[in-house]
């Protein structure tokens, strides 16, 4: 147990403990991912997550820590060896594929829901189709960031194939590599501060993709039900609060804790099945 947690740390884990009295046994674990567009410090990270993980751990009366994930193959054997009792994440198809391989449960996603964007230099005109995307050189993240995956996802169901692609180290490099010209569309987040700025900064929005889940929080099995149930209410609770420091932190309108299938849809879409 100590090498795989001393790995965590070695490899980009980052471990945030809710006081010094509390022991590794004692504690249940909250495992953080922003894919590749979480850059920030370890540390910045952790604080966002933090009064999620007081929620959390008030609503079932244990304390909960919050690690930081900055790999994606750690962040899948995490899962994958059902290591943290509570998982949430940008990329969704890794908490999807944890529910549908490895008995986690889900408790909630973010609203609202995550977007592809296609952005376009000031001047250029909103599409009135995705098939406007056709032969366009692209612009997009890093290309195993789950945001290029899902752009390019949202283009093979649309039937379209654009351009040549270029991925770039984050969705910043994306932006401005369409505002200076180098390509007429990007591809970009929703919830990515590229998107929420965009226009203001005078460029156009070509098009927006359906929507589909976001940051989902899940369990693993050995979370009861009336443990998730208990989760959700304080959940709901903070969705209606305006001075929710946890909707502040994640930058989130609340939480949807309905249980459907959607998130099972995404991963399937992701997956291109």
């Amino acid at each position: 147990m100590r090498r795989f947690f001393a790995a965590w740390v070695r490899r980009g884990f980052a471990l945030a403990l809710f006081g010094c009295a509390v022991s590794s046994a004692q504690a249940l674990t909250l495992l953080v991912s922003e894919g590749t567009s979480g850059g920030q410090d370890a540390a910045i990270v952790q604080g966002r997550y933090e009064p999620l993980a007081q929620l959390i751990g008030k609503a079932i009366g244990a304390p909960v820590r919050v690690l930081v994930a900055r790999d994606f193959e750690l962040l899948a054997q995490a899962i994958a060896e059902q290591r943290p009792d509570f998982v949430i994440a940008r990329p969704s198809d890794y908490p999807a594929r944890g529910i549908r391989d490895h008995g986690y449960q889900l408790i909630a996603t973010a609203k609202p829901d995550g977007q592809c964007v296609f952005i376009g230099p000031k001047g250029a005109k909103p599409w009135s189709s995705i098939t406007e995307a056709t032969s366009k050189p692209l612009a997009l993240p890093e290309e195993r960031s789950y945001m290029a995956r899902f752009c390019r996802a949202e283009l093979r169901r649309e039937g379209v194939t654009p351009g040549p692609i270029k991925f770039h180290s984050e969705q910043g490099a994306v932006g401005y590599a369409v505002e200076n010209g180098f390509f007429p569309v990007g591809g970009v987040a929703s919830y990515s501060s590229v998107a929420r700025n965009w226009e203001k900064s005078g460029g156009v929005i070509l098009w927006k993709s359906a929507p589909r889940p976001y940051l989902p929080l899940i369990a693993k099995k050995t979370i009861s039900p009336p443990q998730i149930a208990k989760i959700r209410e304080a959940l709901r609770a903070a969705s209606v609060d305006a001075e929710s420091p946890i909707r502040k932190a994640l930058g989130i309108t609340g939480f949807d804790t309905s249980e459907d299938d959607r998130l099972m849809k995404l991963l399937a879409f992701i997956e291109g099945k």
